[in-house]
């Protein structure tokens, strides 16, 4: 038997194959204003819910779907902030107040590298600001941003991946429950880059406040506008 290794003619069949990707998923994408509205009827502000519905469930992941709007942090990196309930001090002395304090006007949230459910953040400790949009200045008070409300949904599992995948995956579920404008929470946070944008923060601060480069904020985050956003 010939060794596979000595058959050239399969090698030059394989380089002869065209592998460039022509097809690509749709990207999703969501308006604050689709979102504000989807918020109310969850809530059953706009609409009735069943007498037995945990409100408090609710409450917490739209928290958690809200900081994604307002900051752009991945699902995963919300359990990382460490300055919801009580200030922080920085390594260089830096008080920054807690994110539920009355007196703070700044908002600026630290996360840290390491979540309170057992894992790690893609980017290790920064920090990251609001970016609300010029048409809506009260987003903070609207979303109830500074009334930190953690989801209490835990996995079984004791892997850092394993969790990671777990709170990613039940964002979504809740999304599609709760007939959300898109099942994708990476919308959210691609809303957040364009909220900074309106906003008129310069690009190196909204990339360095959600986590990745200059470069990758001009490319691939650009590409969830819609028209409604762009105009």
């Amino acid at each position: 038997m010939r060794k596979v290794g000595h058959r050239k003619d399969i090698y030059d069949k394989l380089n002869d194959l065209d592998v460039t990707q022509t097809e690509y998923k749709e990207l999703q994408n969501a308006t604050l204003e689709d979102f504000l509205q989807w918020r109310d009827k969850v809530l059953g502000i706009t609409a009735s819910l069943h007498p037995n519905t945990h409100l408090i469930v609710r409450k917490a992941w739209l928290w958690v779907f809200s900081i994604q709007i307002v900051y752009g942090l991945r699902v995963h990196e919300v359990f990382a902030i460490v300055n919801a309930f009580e200030s922080y001090t920085t390594k260089d002395g830096v008080p920054i107040p807690a994110l539920d304090d009355p007196n703070n006007r700044d908002n600026i949230l630290v996360l840290a590298g390491k979540t309170i459910i057992g894992t790690t953040t893609k980017t290790g400790y920064r920090l990251a600001r609001p970016q609300v949009p010029p048409k809506y200045p009260d987003l903070l008070e609207r979303l109830e941003i500074k009334t930190p409300i953690i989801p209490v949904n835990k996995p079984r599992s004791k892997d850092a991946s394993t969790i990671r995948k777990f709170y990613c995956n039940k964002a979504t579920e809740q999304l599609s429950r709760w007939n959300a404008p898109t099942t994708e929470t990476h919308a959210f946070r691609h809303l957040a880059n364009i909220n900074g944008m309106q906003a008129g923060i310069p690009q190196e601060v909204r990339a360095q406040s959600m986590g990745h480069t200059p470069a990758m904020n001009d490319s691939t985050y650009k590409k969830r506008q819609s028209t409604r956003t762009t105009l």
